[in-house]
This record gives structure tokens, sequence and C-alpha cells, in this order.
């Protein structure tokens, strides 16, 4: 990654980052993930969508380095609502109607949540976990949901947080 992104012209597609990013992740590799993300920070051609931040705070929280995984969060949160995310999965655009983009952002959105939710048990803080999942269950986002609204937890949220419970033997 080094070596292509030295070169001027080197323009990955946004899946190119997003794998470059999730093997950072499966590898607890904060640096590298800190200059993939840099580059692609750099390019005023693409944004990053869900999958971006899901691999960043998965990253930090591999290390157990929480602040970082919130940083990465807070990122997207400030992303969403200066309408700075692509609203895909992985880089990859939907051919269906515009009638999808309230779907895939609101997909996304919980997306990137839920993995914050694991992160918080990931680090040891499991009342911090309870505290967002109580955020997504007093959300007033309803049927029409938008890109700065806190996401309705799903019944993968409370898959994640039992099993975050599980993982800290309290059950």
């Amino acid at each position: 990654f080094q070596t292509a992104a030295t070169s001027p012209s080197s323009k990955f597609p946004l899946q190119v980052y997003n794998k470059l990013l999730r093997s950072c992740a499966i590898h607890s590799d904060v640096n590298a993930a800190s200059a993939v993300y840099s580059h692609l920070q750099k390019r005023a051609d693409i944004v990053p969508d869900a999958q971006t931040y899901i691999s960043l705070i998965e990253t930090y929280a591999r290390r157990h380095d929480l602040k970082g995984a919130e940083a990465a969060f807070e990122s997207f949160k400030d992303a969403s609502r200066s309408e700075r995310v692509q609203w895909t999965f992985d880089g990859v655009a939907s051919h269906s109607a515009a009638m999808d983009v309230p779907y895939r952002q609101r997909a996304s959105q919980t997306a990137v949540w839920n993995e914050m939710l694991t992160a918080y048990f990931t680090c040891g803080q499991p009342t911090d976990a309870v505290a967002l999942l109580e955020q997504m269950m007093d959300t007033s986002a309803g049927e029409t949901f938008h890109a700065t609204d806190v996401p309705l937890p799903t019944s993968s949220t409370f898959a994640r947080a039992i099993s975050g419970f599980c993982q800290t033997g309290d059950v």
C-alpha cells in the first residue's frame, strides 16, 4: 500500500480502502489503519462508507483503545451530519431506485452503532455499551430516518449486546 500510495496518480476505489482497513482490524494494526484512512481522507473524489468506519472502530477496539474507537465513531457521526458518508455497503452502490437510499442509510447507521456497542464490550466497558443501547432505544427516529438520527436498535443490536454480556461473563 505504501509504495502504491506514494504515486500521485494512485486512486484506489473505496472497496480497496475498505479491504485494507478490514485487514488492519483483523491484525489490530492501528498504525496501518491510520495510514490507509489518512490516504482516503486526502481524496476529494470519494467519501467513506459505513464499512470504512466499522473497520476503524474494530481496529481500535481490538487494541483495547477505547478513545480511538470513540474518535472513529465521532468521526462517523460528524461525517453523517456533514453528508460526507456514502450510503453504500462496502463502496458498492445499489442499482435500485432512489427509494433504497433511506434503507441503506438506516442499515449503515445501525451497523456502525452496533460496532461501537461491540467495541464497548471488547474494551471492558459494558456500562458504556448499555448507555449506547439506551440512546438507541430512546431515539425519536421513526419510519422516516435521517443521517443525523440515532438509529433504532434491531435484532442484531440486541444479539451483540447479549453476546457482549456473555463474553464478559455477566449473564
